[in-house]
């Protein structure tokens, strides 16, 4: 056996990449000697005929990659006939299966910014050393089961040939011509066109420019209320086109994932502001601007008191509102195996883990139990949210629940999740540890509506009477 090396680094001999290589390996105790044979090849351009012949040289390509946009080695040593053992995390998770490779298990964490400062707040996979050496050995060792996933290969990956993706290429630009809209009609389409900034509304509201977030679901239900005749409802991007129209009012649905409060420290809009708080990160730079601050709770409205730059602002208390109850819309599940249900977005301090560890337990005494979390990533591509994502069914493999737990993670509109909570769910956990929000309690409220009982933390006391009832 041995490992063949094909790499390079920027600036870096090859001489120097072995005397690193060398050291590292020196640094784990194992003295050379012991090592099988490491064939560092030199750095040269190779035709295609010379790379088939190399990756056909072969009986395994290794590639415990961090990250891969697409990972063209592997594709191209499948299409040689070539098993791969590569990272279950990244672009080569579109053709890498176990039945053409082994896919190597990792933790998903922050990446580390030495390594090039563009990684800095990004996440990358840490590949299981202990996953992978099992994977070398098994494809070592067995050598019919690596025959086995060789022999399918190639076909597993016909459909990523030239001719294939350049037809696909072509149709898709067929269609992208077919729908292509001259720009003298582009004025129509947009949201605010140069004939609709001449009328008169008494006012503008701003929110999300996501579709498929709550926080714009809840500025288009406040808009059907009975609003649409009076004010129109734009997306933050628009903010400096809706200063041309003549409007009396901006409404402004504050959150730092897509409000730059440079925007209006530089470029203030005319007119009476309003803001309606979701989260109060940064907004203590624009406080001055607004005539009006309003706020769901009452933690929010002494924080924004005590905010010295709010000038004469008027600080209100508008409640987030409640849902109808499910009960009165749908009609209840038949099933009888019971179902333990978290909702609420994906973060590290929302106890979703720690109830994962406690559904374990609990599957001790109801072995038919299962674990439904409608958990969702935020519309504003959140990190941390992520990490909490891979980190919890990381916990969920390796406590063996994989069959007792279900993930819905896409957004779901609100009516769409009560429903989901009242059909499939016996009893609704919110068991939060710290609460990082600005204190809508959207998850307990939707909990509430769907009209089953909820076990909550400490810090939806104020809800408590209301559960009861609800419960």
């Amino acid at each position: 056996m041995e490992l063949v090396l094909r790499t390079f680094h920027p600036g870096q001999s090859l001489t120097a990449i072995a005397e690193q290589m060398l050291a590292f390996i020196g640094g784990l105790g194992i003295p050379v000697e012991r090592m099988p044979p490491i064939v560092l090849l030199e750095d040269r351009s190779l035709s295609r005929p010379q790379m088939r012949d190399l990756y056909r040289s072969t009986d395994v390509l290794v590639a415990p990659s961090r990250g891969e946009g697409y990972g063209r080695p592997l594709l191209e040593a499948l299409s040689c006939g070539v098993p791969v053992i590569a990272t279950r995390w990244g672009g080569q998770t579109d053709f890498v299966t176990e039945e053409n490779g082994w896919l190597v298990d990792y933790h998903l964490t922050l990446a580390d910014p030495s390594e090039n400062p563009l990684f800095r707040g990004k996440a990358w996979a840490d590949p299981s050393v202990e996953h992978m050496r099992y994977c070398l050995r098994e494809a070592f060792e067995q050598t019919e089961l690596r025959q086995r996933k060789a022999e399918h290969a190639s076909s597993s990956v016909a459909r990523y040939d030239q001719e294939s993706v350049a037809d696909l290429l072509v149709e898709r630009l067929k269609q992208i011509g077919a729908a292509y809209t001259p720009k003298s009609q582009m004025t129509q389409m947009m949201r605010v066109s140069p004939r609709e900034s001449a009328k008169s509304v008494d006012g503008i509201m701003l929110t999300s420019p996501h579709q498929r977030c709550g926080i714009r679901e809840y500025a288009v239900r406040l808009m059907e209320s009975g609003l649409e005749e009076r004010m129109r409802l734009l997306s933050c991007p628009d903010l400096f086109r809706s200063f041309n129209v003549n409007a009396e009012l901006l409404h402004l649905q504050y959150h730092p994932a897509f409000v730059n409060p440079h925007q209006f420290v530089h470029h203030p809009p005319k007119g009476r502001l309003i803001a309606t708080i979701h989260e109060l990160q940064r907004f203590e730079e624009i406080s001055h601007r607004f005539d009006v601050i309003t706020v769901h709770n009452e933690r929010d409205y002494r924080r924004v008191l005590t905010m010295p730059r709010k000038s004469n602002a008027e600080v209100l208390i508008i409640p987030h509102g409640c849902c109808q109850p499910a009960a009165e819309r749908f009609e209840p599940s038949t099933r009888s195996d019971p179902v333990i249900a978290y909702h609420g977005f994906l973060s590290p301090h929302k106890g979703l883990k720690e109830l994962i560890q406690g559904f374990a337990q609990f599957l001790k005494f109801y072995a038919r139990s299962r674990l439904l979390v409608v958990a969702t990533l935020n519309a504003f591509n959140d990190l941390g949210g992520q990490l909490c994502l891979h980190e919890c069914q990381q916990v969920v493999r390796e406590l063996g629940l994989t069959n007792h737990a279900t993930f819905v993670t896409e957004f779901l509109p609100m009516d769409d999740i009560i429903a989901l909570l009242h059909q499939e769910a016996d009893l609704i956990v919110l068991p939060y540890v710290v609460s990082g929000d600005s204190g809508s309690s959207g998850a307990i409220r939707i909990a509430m509506a769907s009209g089953k009982p909820v076990l909550a933390s400490g810090l939806f006391d104020k809800f408590f009477k209301i559960v009861v009832v609800h419960g």
